[in-house]
């Protein structure tokens, strides 16, 4: 199945602009999860286009970093989610 995951990731960007701007106007905090995953993906291929353009043997790099962020931001939000909500 060529190009499916391609497919169903445009999808769901699609879904999820769709979602903030549908003519019902949403209270923030229902769509601000969204804005900040369109914001992160918007970011990212900036970051990734000038790199790309400008030091191509980076680019690994900066998939492994943005990966290892990821991780630790996971992993402390484990953490806090533990201390905060401990039943």
């Amino acid at each position: 199945m060529r190009g499916y995951a391609a497919t169903r990731t445009r999808g769901w960007r699609v879904w999820r602009v769709a979602r903030v701007v549908r003519c019902r106007v949403p209270p923030l905090r229902e769509v601000a999860h969204s804005l900040w995953i369109l914001l992160g993906l918007v970011a990212g291929a900036a970051t990734a286009t000038v790199l790309v353009a400008t030091a191509p043997v980076a680019v690994p790099a900066l998939q492994l970093g943005t990966l290892g962020l990821v991780l630790v931001v996971a992993r402390r939000s484990a953490r806090l989610r533990a201390v905060l909500d401990p039943a």
